[in-house]
């Protein structure tokens, strides 16, 4: 399951590093941790749980289709 929260910045999140793409980590994806940066304007926070252990194999499908996120205007 991938989570995506997209939100205006603001408090705490508006100091949040600057992404130029959404490219999460491989070890947050293994891990299950939030990852939480400042893309597009906007505050973007994902996560990602396996139901079952995080093959490579997973972790490419979804490196894959964090790439394909675009802000839509």
């Amino acid at each position: 399951m991938v989570t995506i929260g997209d939100f205006f910045p603001q408090g705490r999140s508006r100091e949040w590093r600057t992404a130029t793409s959404l490219q999460i980590p491989r070890a947050f994806i293994v891990s299950s941790r939030r990852w939480s940066v400042l893309y597009a304007g906007r505050a973007v926070s994902i996560k990602v749980i396996f139901g079952s252990g995080p093959t490579a194999a997973l972790v490419r499908v979804v490196q894959r289709l964090l790439r394909g996120v675009r802000r839509v205007r």
